[in-house]
C-alpha cells in the first residue's frame, strides 16, 4: 500500500508540473539582402524572421527603422559596414554585412566668378579631358553664391569618374583669357570650379 501511495504521489506531482505553461521567447534571426544599382543607389530588403522592430546603422553615420525594403544613397566609393538589429519581446539578433560602393560618379559645375561690364557679355568654352562640355554665357557673376550642379547658370557636367581630370576653359573672343588646371572629382558630390581672373 505504501508503494502505491508513493507511485500515486509521484504521478500526481508529474501531472501538475507537466501542465504548467512554459513561456518560450521567439527565436529572432536578423538578416538582409541588398542590390547595388549603377548609380550607387542600394536597395535593402529585410529578410529577418520573428522580429517586430528593426534598427539599421548604415555605416555612413545614418540610421533607419524600416521594416521591409528601402533604398539608400551612399555618398562615397568605399566599404560600408551595414548593421541590422531585429528585436521582439526583448530578444535581439544582429546581422552585419559589408557593402562595397565603387561605381559612384561625380558631377561638376564650371561657373564664372568674376565681374564683367554690363554692356559686355563674356562667353567661355569649357573642356574636360579635351572634350567640349558647354558654354558659360552672359554677364552673371557667381563669386559669392556658386550655382548648384544642376544649374544652367554654369556648365553642368555629369558622370565624371572619381579622380584627376584636366579642365580647360577659354573666352570666346580673339586672344581670350584661358584657364587650364588639373581638377580632382569626388564621387557622389557636386564639385564646383570657379573661373577667376
Amino acid at each position: 500500500m505504501k508503494k502505491m501511495l508513493i507511485i500515486s504521489s509521484i504521478s500526481f506531482i508529474t501531472a501538475i508540473f507537466s501542465c504548467q505553461k512554459v513561456d518560450v521567447k521567439p527565436q529572432v534571426k536578423a538578416d538582409f539582402s541588398y542590390t547595388i544599382s549603377p548609380s550607387g543607389r542600394v536597395t535593402f530588403t529585410n529578410t529577418s524572421t520573428n522580429g517586430d522592430s528593426f534598427s539599421w546603422s548604415m555605416g555612413d553615420g545614418t540610421t533607419r527603422d524600416d521594416k521591409t525594403s528601402f533604398t539608400h544613397d551612399f555618398k562615397a566609393n568605399k566599404e560600408f559596414q551595414v548593421k541590422l538589429t531585429a528585436t521582439r519581446e526583448g530578444v535581439s539578433d544582429v546581422a552585419v554585412k559589408s557593402v562595397v560602393i565603387n561605381n559612384l560618379l561625380g558631377r561638376l559645375v564650371v561657373y564664372k566668378a568674376f565681374p564683367t561690364e554690363l554692356t559686355k557679355s563674356t562667353n567661355i568654352w569649357v573642356y574636360v579631358d579635351g572634350k567640349y562640355q558647354g558654354l558659360v554665357m552672359g554677364v552673371t557673376n557667381f563669386a559669392k553664391n556658386p550655382p548648384d550642379c544642376g544649374s544652367l547658370d554654369g556648365v553642368p557636367i555629369e558622370n565624371l569618374t572619381e579622380g584627376k581630370h584636366q579642365l580647360k576653359c577659354q573666352e570666346v573672343i580673339t586672344n581670350g583669357y584661358v584657364w587650364e588646371r588639373e581638377i580632382t572629382i569626388v564621387a557622389g558630390a557636386c564639385n564646383k570650379e570657379a573661373l577667376i581672373r
